[in-house]
């Protein structure tokens, strides 16, 4: 291959100079156009001898001035078959010259290896210190033998680079030994058989219960026997798992530390950790769970009631593992992991992405315990107010099923679980905060919006005696859900907000949320009849 970007001028030395710019009127040969050759691999080629590269200046200059394209083309024609020819007969010499060269620097290499070996220096330290020795390359490149003078002088920047070397292997080769010792120990805590702490909530047989008209009305309809309850069970892991283990690792453990800092062959350090291991285990079921439990409860509002172990009508079992001869005392729970139990105590954040404990708890760390939802728990404080129900546990609450019912709704009724009431609320708040978005926005575009009302119904600072928060409905006293017609609400349409509901239901919206007395159909709602909606159902099928 050929290439017109280098002047080339056939020399063994010298440096290769660049020609100036030729121009012809309207034509251009740039620089480097006189001569053409493909470019070489090796320095020794592109050297070349001063005095030529003047006389073809000289040549060029003349020519230039005599503007004769047609004799520049045969003259540039004949230099490049003269450089050609020039390059074909030199060809064996520079492959000799090449090849010298680097056996030349081979043997170079290998004298000074032969000398740092009898230094006692590693043969792989020595192989890579030329990568730290700015003077290795000037050693290897000298064509006279190295005297003991020369090298005793540039020894010491030898064995910088060498001794470097060294000491990035045998770091790298220590970091490799540890963490054999932690893949060891990762191994081990991952074979070990879950560990778990089951909680169940039990209920009391109907001759054990104590005397209902003793309590208040608004308390005794959660203990009547036409209230269906069932046993709920909740397990909470003793010692990391498996999950905590692969993503924290095992640093953040202070019984590791020495036993995974030490240094020592393999074999050692697995009989180090063989007689360890029952101390290990101690430690992990001692210290991990009630650490992340105390850290977690530094968390919370302060002065709150850890849960009651029994109630009227319940008792809490706990046993550890499976087997249910592991039963053990209730009382035995702590304080700070009974306040956990509490059904105001949601972890997790987001308006959605919560739960009770040990919920996000299972990986827990010294250094980052789970986020505790003060959002949604703040939800939940206000929901067990209205029920007069401040300390309960969520075991107690989730152990009463679809039995909750929001006050504030304008639909049919709807029975919800605990944590679904929970939601419910969580998500109102946050669509009241999102239309109020939306009309803030298009009330830009509209002036007549911004007489328009967001009342937001849901609002827990809210008190009304007819509309509580929250009722608690027996599942004898459930309105069955019949099919109705759905109609969706044209004021929160103008904002792009949708509000579907029951027929029956939509001027109660449009009355409590827009505090419109007299509700207009067509201007301020419409309604989807029920046959239509089948008939849309039937062509989908």
């Amino acid at each position: 291959m050929f290439c017109p970007s280098k002047a080339i001028v056939p020399g063994v030395y010298g440096s290769a100079i660049n020609l100036p710019d030729v121009h012809f009127g309207r034509g251009y040969l740039g620089r480097f156009a006189v001569l053409v050759l493909h470019q070489a691999e090796e320095e020794e080629t592109e050297r070349y001898l001063l005095k030529d590269y003047f006389e073809i200046l000289m040549e060029a200059n003349q020519l230039r001035k005599a503007g004769d394209r047609d004799a520049w083309v045969a003259w540039a024609d004949e230099r490049v078959n003269s450089v050609k020819a020039w390059r074909k007969k030199t060809t064996p010499l520079v492959e000799w010259m090449i090849k010298w060269k680097s056996e030349l620097k081979l043997a170079r290499a290998k004298e000074i290896k032969t000398r740092l070996l009898e230094l006692g220096w590693e043969l792989i330290d020595i192989q890579n210190g030329h990568l730290h020795s700015s003077q290795w390359n000037t050693f290897v490149n000298k064509a006279k033998i190295l005297d003991n003078k020369e090298w005793n002088n540039e020894l010491p920047n030898l064995l910088d680079g060498v001794g470097y070397a060294r000491s990035k292997r045998l770091r790298l080769e220590a970091h490799r030994r540890r963490e054999a010792r932690n893949h060891h120990v990762k191994t081990w805590l991952q074979s070990l058989p879950e560990t778990k702490l089951n909680i169940t909530l039990c209920k009391k047989d109907s001759n054990k219960l104590q005397d209902l008209d003793l309590m208040e009305t608004s308390a005794a309809v959660f203990h009547s026997e036409d209230t269906e309850k069932q046993n709920v069970t909740i397990q909470v892991n003793l010692y990391p798992n498996e999950k905590f283990i692969e993503h924290s690792g095992l640093n953040d453990q202070s019984h590791f530390h020495a036993l995974l800092d030490k240094d020592q062959p393999m074999e050692d350090f697995q009989l180090e950790l063989r007689d360890k291991r029952a101390s290990i285990e101690k430690q992990l079921h001692k210290d991990w769970s009630r650490n992340l439990e105390a850290a977690l409860v530094k968390k919370l509002p302060r002065n709150l009631a850890p849960v009651n172990i029994e109630g009227s009508d319940f008792y809490l079992q706990v046993h550890i593992g499976t087997e249910d001869i592991s039963i053990v005392d209730a009382h035995r729970l702590v304080p700070n992991f009974r306040e956990l139990l509490r059904a105001d105590i949601l972890l997790g954040g987001g308006a959605y992405n919560f739960g009770y404990f040990p919920h996000t708890c299972d990986d827990w760390s010294p250094t980052g315990c789970a986020q505790y939802n003060d959002k949604v728990s703040a939800i939940a404080r206000a929901l067990l107010s209205t029920l007069q129900r401040p300390n309960a546990s969520f075991l107690e609450m989730r152990a009463l099923g679809n039995s909750f019912l929001c006050g504030r709704c304008t639909g049919e009724p709807v029975y919800r679980s605990w944590e679904d009431i929970l939601a419910h609320y969580s998500f109102e708040g946050e669509y009241h905060k999102k239309a109020c978005r939306l009309k803030a926005h298009y009330s830009k575009y509209s002036t007549s919006l911004n007489a328009m009302s967001l009342v937001p119904i849901h609002d827990l600072s809210k008190v009304d005696i007819e509309k509580p928060l929250v009722r608690f409905v027996a599942k004898r006293d459930q309105i069955q859900r019949t099919e109705t017609s759905t109609s969706s609400c044209l004021l929160c349409f103008s904002i792009d907000h949708i509000y579907i509901t029951d027929a029956s239901q939509i001027e109660a919206h449009v009355r409590e949320v827009h505090l419109i007395e007299l509700p207009v159909l067509g201007e301020h709602y419409r309604i989807k009849p029920l046959q239509t909606a089948k008939c849309k159902n039937q062509e989908k099928c």
